[in-house]
């Protein structure tokens, strides 16, 4: 989501940080919000509705992050256990 986009929908300029908050709850909140739902929930409850949301989205995006280390991982290791078979495969 763009900050200008995001204010556009909202009708208000918002700060650096209120924006950095509010993006980060639209990106990993676990309710799959889109835009037009981040706006309503600007529209209830302001600022103050995602300073509450966000440590959820920090705790999904932390889990997020955490997922992706551990496939990484696995990829890696199945790329050392297919290179370990492969100097024994007989018909390479």
């Amino acid at each position: 989501m763009l900050k200008i986009d995001f204010e556009k929908l909202i009708g208000r300029e918002l700060t650096q940080n209120q924006f950095e908050c509010i993006d980060r709850v639209y990106a990993y909140y676990p309710a799959d919000l889109d835009m037009e739902d981040t706006a309503d929930l600007w529209a209830m409850g302001g600022f103050g509705i995602f300073k509450d949301l966000q440590p959820t989205a920090d705790r999904a995006m932390a889990l997020v992050k955490r997922k992706n280390d551990l496939e990484k991982q696995i990829m890696n290791t199945v790329e050392e256990i297919n290179a370990l078979t492969e100097r024994y495969d007989c018909d390479a």
